[in-house]
């Protein structure tokens, strides 16, 4: 009689491991299913057509991650780099967020807030020698340290100095990184604008390469949010300083505002004249 309840309590917990199993392979599968789809839908999304680059051009690509820069934007910098054009590549976060490649890189399943940081260091290398391929040198990209996968954050909740992001991987409220653009600068949405009007004065851009509005990943999103209004609010002081306006191949209209707003506003594509 013991051995025969024993055994029926080993059978009912392999049938639910069985189950959990199953239902975990089921979930996995849905999650699948809803990247493809998503990915599918985007193919019909609208995309400006670029015109060449020519050498009286000056480009900036505004990438969310390393990596970005290349797969959205390979073609076009390197074109522009050979036709002699002015380029210059802008990395919003250097990737710190992603601790399945940490732990893959470095062979280990608990990944510290250091080991990210480190991989941060790591990509940016990457970053720089996929360009430097493309004909880009160093000197033509600047890194602004914010957090990987916080920007919605930034653009939605976090917007002011005195209401940081902390990095969910790295453990830190400002940047870290020795060679961002502003070390040490506080996570928040008011300082990411500063800094990308910054960008934009110091390069004055014909051309500015985003993420698609529709990108469903939120870092892409909150990217081609924070470029957009970081453009109006440039093309406004231009305009009080009568100097030129900047072109973006993005679409007329900015998908969302600050602060947790989502109402449709005049974006500022405006090619310089």
């Amino acid at each position: 009689m013991i051995d025969y309840g024993i055994r029926r309590v080993i059978g009912v917990g392999f049938t639910c491991m069985a189950v959990a199993v199953a239902l975990l392979g089921a979930w996995a599968i849905a999650i699948q299913y809803r990247i493809r789809l998503a990915n599918d839908w985007q193919r019909y999304a609208h995309i400006e057509s670029a015109s060449w680059p020519t050498s009286e051009d000056s480009i900036l690509v505004v990438a969310p991650h390393c990596d970005d820069e290349v797969l959205g934007c390979g073609g076009i910098i390197g074109a522009a780099a050979e036709a002699g054009a002015c380029v210059r590549v802008v990395v919003l976060t250097n990737g710190d967020g992603y601790r399945i490649a940490a732990g893959k890189a470095y062979k280990t399943l608990k990944v510290t807030p250091e080991e990210c940081l480190r991989f941060a260091y790591d990509r940016q290398r990457e970053t720089l020698e996929a360009v430097k391929v493309l004909g880009l040198g160093s000197a033509g990209v600047t890194f602004l340290g914010y957090p990987d996968r916080g920007l919605s954050r930034l653009w939605d909740t976090n917007w002011t100095p005195d209401n940081p992001y902390v990095s969910k991987t790295t453990k830190w409220d400002r940047s870290p990184y020795k060679n961002s653009l502003t070390p040490g600068v506080i996570y928040c949405g008011e300082n990411l604008i500063e800094d990308l009007c910054s960008m934009l004065e110091r390069s004055k851009p014909t051309d500015v390469y985003i993420p698609h509005p529709s990108d469903d990943h939120a870092d892409h999103f909150a990217a081609y949010c924070f470029v957009m209004a970081s453009i109006e609010h440039r093309v406004r002081i231009a305009s009080q300083e009568a100097q030129g306006s900047y072109l973006s191949r993005a679409p007329r209209r900015l998908a969302g505002s600050p602060r947790g707003q989502r109402d449709t506003e005049p974006g500022a594509a405006i090619r310089t004249g």
